[in-house]
């Protein structure tokens, strides 16, 4: 579901970690990493993160951890 979901958003499921998801355009790089019931969410593009963790949030109810320590 969950990679339906991240697919149907514009990222691209990494062929070599299938628990990777990788979303570029020409000058921003936003990447997903899912680890057992985690998810880290990074890259150079603050506004794709903030459009893409309420679209999360409402289809999977997860809970911001804030920033990876």
């Amino acid at each position: 579901k969950l990679s339906f979901f991240l697919l149907q958003h514009g990222y691209h499921q990494s062929t070599s970690d299938h628990s990777l998801f990788l979303k570029f355009s020409s000058s921003s790089t936003t990447t997903l990493l899912v680890y057992v019931d985690y998810v880290v969410l990074t890259g150079n593009n603050l506004t794709e993160i903030e459009n893409i963790t309420p679209l999360l949030d409402v289809a999977f109810k997860i809970k911001d951890l804030g920033n990876l320590k």
